[in-house]
């Protein structure tokens, strides 16, 4: 996601869609979760739109992989960025 897209994002009303993003995103920043648990199936929608937006991967190093999703650096960006405009309050888990 560029950072213009992110900041057309800001100051709209959050949908379903974007709390579930929220979660996704906390979750793989302060927990992480693995390919094949319950939350990815769960959220497999918004973790498929994640992981194709570059927000969140399981690359651990230049080709390098595991099974554990964790945010990115773009992601952990965007999810500040929405964070710090207050839209979104931060999931409770």
């Amino acid at each position: 996601m560029t950072q213009s897209s992110a900041s057309e994002l800001i100051g709209q009303q959050p949908t379903k869609e974007d709390a579930e993003a929220v979660t996704v995103l906390c979750q793989a920043h302060f927990k992480g979760f693995t390919t094949k648990s319950e939350f990815a199936r769960r959220h497999a929608d918004t973790v498929a739109m994640l992981t194709r937006c570059g927000l969140i991967s399981t690359e651990i190093g230049r080709n390098t992989w595991t099974n554990i999703f964790k945010i990115t650096a773009e992601g952990l960006q965007y999810l500040e960025d929405l964070l710090e405009e207050s839209i979104y309050e931060p999931p409770v888990n």
